[in-house]
């Protein structure tokens, strides 16, 4: 049996236990990390508040007040560490809003969360109504959603997240 709570419910039960659930992004500082968390410090003059390296992304999190002043710099630091995938994130503490920034560039329709009940697990099932920003969302080879569902069992919460495409 699968439970089925969706966002767009109105649902206050929902967005207490779920989406307005505050999370802590728990990152380990290496060496590795404090070169990189300097070097964006030196290219940005903006400290940011975590890191999380992972494979061959670089998520740097920034005090979303800082957020658009450190975004200017994006390219630079691409073009500066080739072959790494570099995104800044804004530091989010509620984890709806975390979801939101994983997903920058793409318009979110609707949120659902399923729970397994013979096992407890979680899926969130994100709805994107353009099959290009699902593209996005999803990333080469679904490359990206594969990360962010790592980084999220690993660093912030775990569940499963899974991009489909919202046909009219």
């Amino acid at each position: 049996m699968i439970i089925i709570l969706t966002i767009s419910d109105n649902s206050n039960w929902v967005e207490a236990v779920f989406f307005n659930q505050k999370v802590n992004v728990r990152s380990i500082i290496r060496n590795e990390e404090i070169k990189y968390m300097k070097f964006f410090m030196t290219k940005t003059n903006i400290c940011c508040e975590n890191i999380i390296h992972y494979k061959n992304y670089i998520f740097f999190f920034v005090k979303p007040s800082l957020f658009q002043k450190a975004n200017k710099y994006l390219a630079q630091l691409r073009y500066a560490l080739i072959g790494k995938k570099i995104l800044i994130i804004k530091q989010k503490r509620r984890i709806i809003d975390l979801i939101y920034t994983f997903f920058p560039n793409v318009n979110i329709r609707k949120l659902e969360l399923l729970i397994k009940n013979n096992t407890g697990d979680l899926e969130l099932l994100i709805f994107i109504p353009h099959f290009k920003e699902r593209g996005i969302a999803v990333g080469k080879a679904g490359n990206y959603i594969k990360i962010v569902n790592e980084i999220f069992e690993e660093f912030i919460y775990p569940v499963k997240i899974s991009c489909l495409y919202l046909r009219d």
